[in-house]
């Protein structure tokens, strides 16, 4: 949709006496939108092309593709809906240049309450001070400097079109009341290896009586677990999934739904920094910090050890500072 509007434009302007000016109307760069608190869908799009439709449910809960995603991203990009204002007009001898930009490297925002869509606009490449962006509403003549009052920072990485990225981080999506089985592997001895059973809302090791204090305490725990970011195809490590995918797994994690859907985890331990070494200045083999995990859904995402040390320590390593 970007390319036959900026060919449109490109040529309005050169047949412009006046620069392409014109009347301009206030409407052509206000870009707040006031009511952000009726905004209910957001469509973003490029020309890669890559599109997210962002989704507010019944519940009030913002959804892509029926995925919860981060409360953080959408915080951030609402803020930037409310408050952004035009900056500066472009001058006169860029606005051809930055039209031709943001054709190739533009993003299409479409921001809906109900079934009206309330904004509809551009967003282009970054000012050369990286204190705004270059912004078009649709229907309007002209591209204008747009920035957030009192933030020093471009708004072009708000809009993201990357799925990945919009989704939240939990480990698993499920609440706990609809898993049935946890099994936990690991090639390294310093981590534990083992399963846990639910039976009548109360979780078991395989073969034990009675759940303990540390089982409950490691579903809690599990239920909380979050991967440190996602790894997109951009990304270079991204083109080695299908190689880490060959390999035998450094730890493993797989979890069985009430409804006898499994979805698993792998995690592979990373190269460390070249010339890393350990406090007695020996070589590292390993990062000390961080794993490669892949879903099975495909997703590939970057674990941090600290973050995950109860989920991998399991319900014995829990235990000892509860009971």
């Amino acid at each position: 949709m970007l390319l036959p509007l900026i060919a449109a434009l490109v040529w309005w302007l050169n047949q412009t006496d006046d620069g392409g000016m014109g009347e301009l109307s206030e409407e052509s760069y206000a870009f707040g939108i006031e009511d952000t608190a009726s905004v209910d869908r957001i469509v973003i799009s490029n020309k890669v092309p890559q599109r997210v439709k962002l989704y507010r449910n019944k519940q009030g809960v913002w959804q892509l593709n029926g995925r919860p995603i981060r409360k953080d991203a959408m915080e951030v990009l609402m803020e930037t809906l409310k408050r952004m204002t035009m900056r500066n007009f472009v001058p006169e001898n860029s606005r051809e240049e930055i039209i031709r930009r943001m054709a190739t490297y533009g993003k299409e925002v479409e921001v809906f309450q109900g079934d009206e869509c309330v904004a509809h606009f551009y967003v282009g490449t970054d000012t050369q001070d990286q204190l705004g962006t270059y912004m078009l509403k649709k229907g309007a003549a002209l591209p204008f400097a747009v920035h957030i009052p009192g933030f020093n920072g471009y708004l072009s990485s708000r809009f993201i079109t990357v799925e990945e990225l919009w989704y939240d981080r939990q480990l698993i999506e499920a609440s706990p009341a609809q898993w049935a089985r946890i099994e936990v592997k690991c090639e390294d001895p310093a981590w534990p290896s083992f399963s846990l059973q639910q039976k009548a809302g109360i979780w078991k090791p395989n073969g034990d009586e009675a759940g303990t204090n540390g089982t409950k305490a490691y579903i809690a725990q599990l239920a909380q677990a979050k991967y440190e970011g996602a790894i997109v195809e951009s990304d270079g490590i991204y083109s080695r999934k299908d190689s880490l995918l060959a390999l035998t797994p450094y730890w493993q994690l797989k979890w069985t739904l009430e409804d006898s859907t499994s979805h698993e985890l792998k995690a592979y331990r990373i190269k460390p920094a070249e010339d890393a070494a350990d406090a007695q200045g020996n070589p590292l083999r390993y990062d000390p910090d961080r794993m490669h995990g892949i879903l099975d859904d495909g997703r590939m995402v970057l674990l941090q050890f600290y973050g995950m040390r109860h989920v991998m320590g399991g319900p014995d390593a829990l235990s000892i500072s509860i009971e």
